[in-house]
């Protein structure tokens, strides 16, 4: 297993150099002369020698593109003594770059420290006058060092495993002398293998937690390793998505009011109706009245209390017989040919224009409905009226023409029944009867026989004559109703 993580540890010279944090960069360019603690707090010269900062010309670029100035220190110990520069850090990454540009070289070394011990030298005096790239690719985590001289590997070198990070760095002279063009850490930590520096990288020990990440909401963790990408709250209405029912709309949360009939939970809150708020199990789409639970399609409609009771156009409230009046303009609103519109007709039982004033029984006014007059059409005739003798008229509605004396002799005495009738009547006399003749009112013949019983049931209701013959030629009237 450690054979396969240390393979995936070595990189190309590009990936240093893209992939990287630079932690610190040291060229000694404009320095004055002195001793080097003196030039820069952070290097310590350890022989309190001095080193001369001298312009050599030549084409060796220190660092970068930006340094220009082409100065480099040029160690010379003139046989006294070794000269040491060190450089002291603390690194918290488990993967270090160091890079080394030394310019004229023909001896020098360098050591590494770690946990304050030396872990590490190299150490080169095969050079002469010619500029070296180092590089040393360090991890501590799979305790591995490769080196490269000159962009070429040149071989890996087992970090001890006490050893857990770099501490100090220093550079002699005493294998011969050099001129030191530039030195630089780089932070090259990647635990994760995301493509991410643990410098860049929120969580270096997840691969699928990087600022190339998308962010997965809901998750509570930081993915892209951006707080400014919103993990929870979407909406931002200050309510988590654990109080809010709706993170995607600002606007529906528990702080929210709800609004009925608009189909949002506005506050978030089963129990606030948003319809059927009668409670009548109806929503408005179905309910013509949500505030009121007596009404709703499952109600009875209840006529004319001016309610659409159940929400149906179709259930009449008024005008229950469709003849165009309302109840309070018609007199009999189940029945259609009784209304305002219509004409009377006189003797049906019916107020069929609902007007009292029109008169449907006793046409003529005399105080007797057509069951009672004989003719109502006279006011002079009727039960009340005084009979006048040897006219041919019957004014008193008896049955019985009134005669004198003289004329009593030719009367037929006779009795008719029941009066009025519907089905059937009855003549009753002494006399032998030759014929009885039905007339109306306007003398049109109905019926004629010489029975003394009529089946008068298909007969219109109204008053009717009956004219009445002896074989010996007398002649009677009577009258009688039909209803």
């Amino acid at each position: 297993m450690k054979t396969c993580l240390l393979f995936a540890f070595i990189f190309t010279l590009g990936q240093f150099t893209s992939n990287a944090q630079l932690l610190f960069m040291e060229d000694f360019d404009n320095y004055d002369q002195g001793p080097i603690s003196a030039q820069n707090s952070n290097w310590s010269d350890l022989s309190t020698l001095k080193a001369n900062v001298l312009y050599n010309g030549g084409s060796y670029t220190a660092c970068g593109s930006d340094d220009v100035n082409q100065a480099y220190l040029n160690f010379v110990s003139a046989g006294a003594g070794n000269i040491l520069t060190n450089r002291s850090m603390t690194t918290v990454g488990t993967q270090i770059l160091i890079e080394v540009k030394i310019s004229a070289a023909d001896g020098f070394f360098i050591v590494f420290t770690g946990n304050d011990n030396n872990f590490y030298t190299y150490s080169n005096s095969s050079y002469s006058n010619s500029d070296v790239y180092l590089q040393f690719s360090m991890n501590f985590f799979y305790n591995q060092m490769q080196v490269y001289e000159n962009g070429q590997f040149t071989g890996s070198f087992v970090i001890p495993d006490f050893i857990t990070n770099l501490n100090g760095v220093t550079l002699a002279n005493e294998v011969g002398d050099f001129r030191l063009g530039c030195i630089s850490l780089w932070d090259t930590t990647d635990n994760d293998a995301d493509g991410y520096l643990a410098s860049d990288d929120c969580n270096d020990n997840n691969a699928d937690i990087n600022p190339g990440a998308t962010e997965i909401v809901y998750n509570g963790i930081d993915d892209d390793c951006n707080p400014a990408t919103i993990d929870n709250d979407i909406d931002q209405d200050g309510f988590l998505l654990v109080n809010d029912c709706n993170d995607n709309d600002a606007l529906v949360n528990p702080s929210q009011i709800e609004i009925p009939y608009n189909g949002k939970d506005d506050d978030c809150n089963v129990n606030t109706l948003d319809d059927d708020l009668d409670l009548d199990g109806y929503a408005l789409a179905l309910d013509c009245n949500d505030a009121n639970p007596a009404i709703n399609p499952a109600a009875v409609e209840i006529p004319y209390n001016g309610i659409d009771d159940d929400c149906s156009s179709d259930t009449k409230d008024d005008d229950l017989d469709g003849d165009g009046f309302l109840k309070a303009n018609d007199c009999n609103d189940i029945d259609a040919t009784i209304n305002p519109s219509q004409t009377e007709i006189p003797y049906n039982g019916k107020d069929d224009d609902c007007n009292v004033n029109t008169l449907e029984d006793d046409l003529d006014s005399d105080g007797f409905t057509l069951a009672l007059d004989c003719n109502d059409a006279n006011p002079a005739i009727n039960p009340a009226a005084m009979e006048i003798l040897d006219n041919e008229i019957d004014e008193n509605c008896d049955g019985i023409l009134g005669t004198t004396s003289t004329k009593n002799e030719n009367v037929i005495h006779f009795n008719i029944y029941p009066n009025p009738a519907s089905d059937m009547i009855y003549i009753h006399t002494d006399t032998e009867i030759h014929s009885v003749v039905i007339l109306t009112e306007l003398n049109h013949k109905v019926l004629e026989s010489n029975e003394v019983s009529f089946n008068i049931s298909y007969l219109k209701p109204g008053l009717y004559i009956c004219k009445i013959l002896t074989k010996f030629g007398k002649v009677s009237y009577c009258k009688f109703v039909k209803i």
